[in-house]
């Protein structure tokens, strides 16, 4: 079972909420390209059309095409470029195509295919619905947090364990300014049921090494029944505050 660090802050407790406003706006713009393209099928005529150029979009690595192609309506020629740039490309010039046009505009045209009809659709679909899976799933971590913190305020015990580390994450930074942070590490032999358990604290921002020894006692408050539940005390090292934002 993975060791639980009970922790709490305003911006976990958000941070799920944020996610599933995110999510929910992107499925409410699903919903609105879906209508959006149904109306104009709704009402669209097809006809042929012939791609006569790829309008290529570079980006810093690689470059994507979309084609433009033109089609005829009453004797007017009309020219448009789908919004869905790909790479590889399925088309190339001469290529002929079914479109759909707006009789009354015949100018607003989409080809007659999955990606050019409903890929936008079903890209905030997928996207949203991940997100809000992401809002839910840390909404309940937070959750079990807060019920964890209030089980260990009602029936915690406080024991001593021993620093043996000071682990410095050097590598797993955090937030978007990817500041670098540290945990301190501790054990503490269970006499009763002969089992050495290890604690880690909070992450903490300024390095703690000058502050804290190996050796050194530090509380750890504990669930008895699942001493996996844990919340260390490291108030008494005087850690310098560094404020932080995820």
């Amino acid at each position: 079972m993975k060791p639980h660090v009970v922790t709490s802050s305003k911006n976990t407790r958000l941070l799920p909420k944020i996610f599933i406003i995110f999510g929910v706006a992107m499925l409410l713009g699903s919903v609105y390209q879906f209508m959006k393209t149904t109306r104009f099928l709704a009402t669209a005529e097809k006809t042929s059309a012939v791609v006569n150029r790829l309008e290529i979009k570079k980006s810093k690595d690689s470059q994507t095409y979309a084609p433009e192609f033109q089609f005829e309506v009453n004797g007017t020629t009309y020219t448009n470029i789908s919004k869905v740039y790909t790479n590889p490309t399925s088309y190339k010039v001469g290529d002929k195509i079914e479109v759909y046009y707006d009789p009354q505009q015949p100018s607003s045209s989409r080809i007659n295919n999955f990606i050019d009809l409903w890929i936008f659709s079903v890209a905030l679909l997928g996207i949203g619905s991940v997100i809000i899976g992401i809002g839910f799933f840390t909404g309940r971590a937070s959750q079990k947090k807060k019920a964890d913190e209030k089980r260990l305020q009602q029936v915690g015990v406080r024991i001593e364990a021993m620093v043996t580390d000071v682990v410095d994450n050097n590598f797993v930074r955090a937030g978007k300014n990817r500041t670098r942070f540290w945990k301190i590490r501790a054990q503490w032999h269970d006499p009763k049921n002969n089992i050495m358990h290890t604690f880690d604290s909070e992450r903490i921002y300024t390095n703690p090494k000058t502050f804290v020894e190996t050796s050194t006692p530090v509380p750890v408050i504990i669930d008895p029944s699942n001493p996996q539940i844990y919340k260390m005390d490291i108030s008494g090292f005087n850690i310098p505050t560094v404020k932080f934002h995820t």
